[in-house]
């Protein structure tokens, strides 16, 4: 017997007993049988997952973003953006955690990328948060732009960093608007 079959005699000896079942209990497994269609339609739209290892988890759970939410260092983000280095400037969904936020001073040593908070004297507070190092050439030997960006983060704008020491990141194509923000990630694993 082939798979086919097995599956057609399945469904027919369910049909037969689903077809004992009371009125109340069918419509109940309808229900439950199109909770589960409905739910396992969503789920896909609901996690992502990567296998890059520019971050340290690999799923991810998303929730849309809306012009309201404010996201915050440490945070996840998902959002959408192209490079000639990347897929041939194919645009790609990336998910990055916040660095940096607006108001916040960002420091550039020599490639060196620090995050700090303004102090009430307006001068960067000594607690600043180290983001990472920009390497000169990539994976492929491919000479990397470096973000020569030092001061504070303006309005709207934030710092995306990877975890990985190559993550294709903020070290290299600066700053990314809040407002193409797509989702926040909330890692599962």
């Amino acid at each position: 017997m082939n798979y086919i079959e097995k599956i057609k005699n399945w469904w027919l000896s369910s049909r037969e007993q689903i077809a004992t079942w009371s009125r109340k209990k069918r419509i109940v497994f309808i229900f439950l049988l199109a909770l589960v269609i409905a739910g396992g339609a969503l789920i896909p739209s609901r996690f992502a997952v990567t296998l890059s290892p520019s971050v340290n988890h690999r799923i991810f759970f998303i929730a849309k973003y809306s012009a309201g939410d404010t996201v915050k260092i440490g945070d996840y983000v998902m959002v959408s953006f192209s490079s000639p280095l990347i897929e041939n400037g194919k645009p790609q969904k990336v998910i990055k955690r916040v660095g940096c936020v607006a108001g916040e001073v960002l420091l550039n040593n020599d490639g060196e990328f620090s995050c700090y908070l303004l102090g009430d004297d307006e001068k960067p507070s000594c607690d600043g948060t180290f983001l990472g190092k920009a390497k000169e050439f990539s994976l492929k030997g491919e000479k990397l732009p470096v973000f020569s960006y030092a001061g504070v983060v303006p309005e709207g704008k934030m710092f995306l960093i990877g975890s990985h020491k190559d993550s294709y990141d903020s070290r290299y194509f600066g700053f990314v608007n809040v407002k193409d923000i797509l989702y926040v990630a909330y890692p599962v694993i």
